[in-house]
């Protein structure tokens, strides 16, 4: 099973590779798509940093067709943070900028009224109760998040949920082999690190 990373130029690169390593799947860092660049059963696309200037290197560096490609031939894609909202078609924090448009609805800021911004910390997460790895997550079992935007999606493509205040956004979004996840599961403990082993073989074998 062979895994490519996307390297944005602003990442938490190292983090994220350091843990799909740890699973014993192969892993490879991808700085630039061209011809020559092999397969992978799934594509990585971690980030840290700002919506426009990601946007700006899925455009240099090619990203925005080996992502295309990637999904045209039915192979999974993981989205983590800045990662999962590049999959939006906009976002607020640049509004002339374009997304991967994988999933509809746009990028919105997080409300100063509601809690503290940037959302900085451990929090919980909510499956639904049929969600099949709604067991592997318990109630106060938290996750590390670091973020000041979240995602603006329909609920069909909703998967988990987390609050800032009192308001919910989406923790995880699924579209077929496509999943996003707001929050660092590879910064999250061993929790966080077997949910994202999950996720992944799951989304390879879908």
């Amino acid at each position: 099973m062979k895994i490519q990373i996307l390297d944005l130029k602003i990442n938490n690169l190292n983090s994220v590779a350091k843990a799909v390593s740890s699973f014993g799947f192969e892993t490879e860092i991808v700085q630039f798509f061209d011809k020559g660049t092999k397969r992978a059963d799934l594509i990585v696309i971690p980030g840290v940093g700002h919506f426009k200037k990601a946007s700006e290197v899925l455009d240099s560096c090619r990203f925005r067709d080996m992502v295309s490609e990637h999904l045209n031939q039915g192979m999974a894609v993981i989205g983590i943070c800045l990662g999962m909202q590049l999959m939006m078609q906009g976002s607020e924090e640049s509004p002339p900028s374009s997304g991967l448009g994988i999933f509809p609805g746009r990028v919105k800021k997080l409300k100063a009224s509601d809690s503290r911004v940037p959302n900085v910390g451990w929090n919980t997460i909510r499956f639904d109760e049929l969600d099949p790895f709604a067991n592997l997550v318990q109630q106060n079992d938290c996750f590390y998040f670091t973020h000041s935007y979240y995602t603006e999606v329909p609920k069909d493509f909703i998967r988990a949920t987390s609050l800032h205040g009192k308001t919910s956004f989406p923790a995880i979004i699924k579209r077929n082999n496509v999943v996003g996840i707001q929050f660092h599961p590879e910064k999250s403990g061993l929790l966080g690190r077997q949910l994202l082993r999950k996720i992944i073989v799951e989304s390879i074998e879908k």
